[in-house]
């Protein structure tokens, strides 16, 4: 099983981060890998996504549940998609009233050796990025 685990420092509070991750219909327009994303049931702290990822003409959807704890955490487990395993957690932690520690923790296990070999660039490019991504929106978002 493949293990990520990326962090970053940012000039926000928690929850300012937590809402760029919450708004997942907007991620088609900074993740260059998300071709679209939409929410397909919203209830209590459970929001279950759908998000389509393309790499170099490989395309693949994939459908979370993700459980939220407003303005702290949101996990993910796979619902439908291509893995065997998969599980991911955004974690904000305040560090004093402007700045927080953004984490991100990504497991997963391709179904088959194939299908590994296959979508294992597209998943290995989105775990070097994504927290990165998320920063550049904030920045982008600030200066407006």
């Amino acid at each position: 099983m493949k293990r990520v685990h990326r962090s970053a420092i940012v000039e926000c509070a928690p929850g300012a981060f937590y809402d760029l991750v919450m708004d997942i219909e907007s991620y088609p327009e900074f993740l260059p890998w998300c071709e679209a994303a939409s929410i397909l049931e919203r209830g209590g702290s459970q929001i279950m996504a759908r998000m389509t990822l393309g790499y170099h003409g490989i395309r693949q959807s994939l459908t979370t549940r993700n459980t939220i704890e407003a303005g702290r955490a949101m996990g993910m487990e796979l619902v439908e998609g291509p893995f065997r395993k998969f599980h991911a957690q955004w974690r904000f932690l305040p560090l004093g009233d402007t700045a927080s520690k953004i984490e991100f923790q990504l497991e997963y296990e391709f179904s088959s050796v194939t299908l590994g070999r296959l979508l294992g660039p597209l998943f290995e490019r989105i775990a070097d990025t994504i927290v990165e991504a998320f920063i550049k929106r904030l920045e982008g978002l600030k200066g407006k």
